[in-house]
């Protein structure tokens, strides 16, 4: 197997982690600009999450009776073979595959964006479940002083974003 396709096949691999992390962060609020701190440790939970969820799906598949072993067969021997058959369906099922535990993955961590403890900021859930009972009256105060006295809006919030050099947390 060359390094190109070593590459494809880790590229696919990790796709249920990174498409669960795009699904837990889909249904935040943050401007563009905000990346977490530890790109590390970010693969690393996506590698993990990746291992989690082709355990699974390996063992639900085994449990089920396919064997997805048999699979990789036609893709190790393809070289000797002169019918590519086994290679095709190896191919196909190996795409519909990585297409499904994507989803799967991208949906688990939708799914999992709603649980409290996944919530980097917990006060931006409520704020979001607030805007969504009816209007949020915010008071914002700011960093102009006149007389000793800060300057502080009151209004109605529409919108909210937030960025991290503005963060107290």
């Amino acid at each position: 197997m060359s390094v190109a396709w070593t590459t494809i096949l880790v590229i696919a691999l990790l796709f249920p982690g990174v498409f669960f992390f795009i699904g837990l962060s889909s249904r935040d609020r943050f401007s563009r600009e905000i990346v977490r701190s530890n790109a590390i440790g970010e693969v690393g939970l996506a590698i993990w999450v990746a291992l989690v969820l082709h355990s699974l799906a390996f063992s639900a598949l085994s449990w089920a009776g396919f064997d997805p072993t048999s699979l990789a067969d036609g893709v190790a021997s393809f070289e000797k073979r002169l019918d590519p058959g086994p290679f095709v369906r190896a191919v196909k099922w190996g795409v519909l595959y990585t297409i499904t535990i994507g989803a799967i993955g991208w949906l688990l961590g939708w799914l999992a964006a709603n649980l409290p403890m996944f919530a980097r900021h917990k006060w931006i859930s409520t704020v979001n479940r607030s805007m969504k009972e009816g209007l949020v009256t915010a008071y914002v105060m700011t960093t102009t002083v006149q007389n000793g006295r800060a300057l502080m809006y009151k209004g109605v919030l529409s919108e909210f974003y937030r960025k991290r050099s503005f963060s107290p947390i």
